[in-house]
């Protein structure tokens, strides 16, 4: 394969693009093929760096191949191994925790000083 991009070395059937109105829509088909493919073939999900969502190969096609989205609008979605994702979570409810720690020793010691 190379250097291309995946979607070069995949051959659509003439059907699949042929319906769509304009040149935008194919492109963005494409786009969305070319998201689910590499998520599937790396064993991967995809991940909404926008609204923090995670989706499997099969549910971000389901979910986006019919919407309309403005030009450069895949840029916020990224092709990453979903163990990552947990292991960030993991990472952000420690902090989170940690800083509700730090605010109940502060307001336990507050009101214990007025005692």
């Amino acid at each position: 394969m190379g250097n291309q991009p995946l979607i070069q070395n995949i051959k659509f059937r003439a059907d699949m693009t042929n319906g769509l109105k304009d040149n935008d829509q194919q492109q963005q088909f494409v786009a969305i093929k070319n998201l689910v493919i590499q998520a599937s073939r790396s064993n991967s999900w995809i991940f909404n760096s926008v609204t923090k969502e995670w989706h499997n190969p099969e549910e971000f096609e389901a979910k986006y191949i019919d919407l309309p989205f403005q030009s450069g609008w895949y840029q916020q979605f990224k092709v990453l191994n979903p163990l990552e994702g947990l292991s960030a979570a993991d990472k952000q409810i420690q902090k989170i925790l940690k800083k509700k720690a730090n605010l109940i020793a502060r307001v336990f010691k507050y009101y214990e000083s007025k005692l």
